[in-house]
């Protein structure tokens, strides 16, 4: 006789993960709430820091949820998953496995990292939820919505800073509330701004024009020092280490510093807007639901050395105010088969989570021509350059990459950057410019220092150029004068015998 097979009621357990701030928790206070029920926090990490033996601090938390009939949610579960696992690690493991498969009540299990634990909770089922980070145009609702209910009353395009930084809504929610109070610390609050309109309006009316135009350079100042506020709350949301394999850079130059021609220029104020409007395009105008990947920013800086590429980059990250990091090479690049591709893997992490600018410079030894594979080397060397494809195009912020010859990067890589600047060597006119840039206002310069002499007969590039200032500034110090055309004459010679050219006493004896 044939006999139905019994069904067996199955338990559930929720495995929610994503990034810190997500949510996570608040998901599962909304759902307790629904059913009614009480939930009970246990942290995992904390646990593991305890004198007291796991299984027992376990069986503790197990007994008290069962006592008070509350729903079971243990948080940082990551943390029973280490990188490289001993024997105490996957004994501890085991514990908890058992002692969760012998609870029968509801399940949360909360982690930043997704690990597959439906083999090992056999008697339950495990529905896997994520909470991702969200996406630019959430992240510009969330950044209104939050700074609303706090009373940010300051005009700000949350559009940019959702674009800029890839938050939670928990870093969200800090970055505003540590923005408050460095905001109110350099004095930009609203009630200094009233005491000052009180000032005016008692200055009476002869006083009343300059008054308003001193008010409005105030709120000016004031809006600039809430926005730079903001900015330094933001980078104390993101905690990277970046620094083990790149050196910060602090961008110091903006844009009437840079000496490029106009078409050099507009390029690069053309990619600092892709970053500005991210939120319009791909969120307001459904351009994400086209793209795959490839949603981040890539720039090509080729020319000759000292032609301002690196100085490029400093604009870009100042004007974006965003942290550029200089990727060394040294760090990156290792003859062990997979360490490179491991080191790349770890930059761009850590990139994804500070969202800040990568500059490689010098790329051609990391991003040269794909060969033709002869012997394992080739191999393993083609693979780093399609790996580091990959990375690039899966990074949603900005990568710029510096190369003295462009014939020397591969088609494929040229073929997927956004943006290839080429920087010319400088004609005459832009070298005299260099030259008067590169001297500061406060600089004695003396009377017969002639510019236009000196880039006329000296074809050398930006770089070469601020070595021969500064130079020529030390000698002026140490004889006690002004900066005069022997100093720098003096400083060019040095220069060029330093770069192996030629030089032409006859062009300089009227010095």
């Amino acid at each position: 006789m044939y006999a139905p097979e019994r069904k067996v009621r199955r338990r559930l357990a929720f495995y929610i993960w994503g990034p810190p701030g997500g949510g996570k928790k608040l998901q599962v206070q909304h759902c307790c709430k629904a059913f009614g029920k009480s939930v009970l926090f246990a942290d995992v990490a904390v646990m593991l820091l305890q004198d007291k033996p796991f299984a027992e601090l376990l069986d503790e938390v197990l007994r008290e949820a069962i006592l008070h009939q509350t729903v079971l949610c243990l948080t940082n579960v990551e943390a029973l998953f280490p990188d490289e696992p001993d024997l105490l690690a996957r004994q501890r493991l085991q514990t908890v496995y058992r002692g969760l498969n012998g609870y029968n009540g509801l399940l949360f299990l909360l982690a930043h990292k997704h690990q597959r634990l439906s083999a090992e909770l056999k008697d339950r089922l495990v529905l896997d939820m994520e909470l991702p980070i969200p996406d630019d145009e959430q992240r510009r609702i969330l950044w209104e919505s939050y700074a609303e209910e706090s009373g940010f009353s300051h005009p700000v395009d949350w559009a940019v800073f959702g674009a800029k930084f890839r938050f939670t809504a928990g870093q969200i929610s800090r970055a505003l509330t540590l923005a408050h109070g460095f905001a109110a610390w350099n004095g930009s609050g609203d009630a200094e701004r009233q005491v000052a309109a009180a000032l005016d309006v008692q200055a009476g009316a002869a006083q009343q024009a300059g008054g308003a135009i001193q008010q409005a350079g105030a709120d000016k100042q004031a809006g600039a020092s809430v926005e730079a506020a903001l900015y330094k709350a933001c980078y104390m949301q993101v905690q990277h280490g970046l620094e083990k394999k790149a050196a910060r850079i602090q961008p110091k130059y903006a844009w009437e510093d840079i000496i490029l021609p106009i078409e050099q220029k507009e390029q690069l104020r053309q990619a600092c807007n892709q970053m500005k409007y991210r939120a319009m395009v791909y969120g307001q105008w459904g351009f994400e639901r086209k793209l795959a990947y490839g949603k981040g920013l890539s720039m090509l800086f080729a020319g000759p050395p000292g032609t301002g590429k690196t100085m490029s980059a400093q604009v870009v990250a100042k004007e974006l105010q965003l942290e550029l990091y200089k990727i060394d090479l040294s760090q990156v690049i290792s003859k062990y088969i997979g360490e490179t591709e491991k080191n790349l893997h770890e930059i761009f992490e850590e990139a994804r989570i500070s969202n800040a600018i990568l500059f490689f410079d010098e790329t051609d030894a990391l991003f040269g021509k794909r060969s033709e594979v002869k012997d394992s080397h080739d191999k393993y060397a083609n693979i780093e350059t399609a790996y580091l494809l990959q990375k690039m195009e899966e990074y949603e912020g900005i990568t710029v990459l510096a190369t003295n010859l462009l014939n020397n990067i591969d088609e494929a890589f040229i073929r997927r950057i956004s943006y290839i600047i080429k920087f010319p060597f400088p004609d005459e006119e832009h070298r005299e410019k260099i030259w008067r840039s590169m001297f500061p206002k406060e600089a004695p310069l003396g009377p017969d220092v002639d510019f236009k002499y000196i880039a006329t007969k000296f074809p050398i590039a930006g770089g070469n150029i601020k070595n021969i200032a500064v130079s020529s500034a030390f000698m002026a110090a140490d004889a006690g004068s002004l900066i005069g055309m022997r100093h720098i004459l003096q400083a060019v010679k040095y220069e060029l015998q330093k770069t192996g050219k030629i030089w032409n006493k006859d062009d300089v004896d009227m010095y």
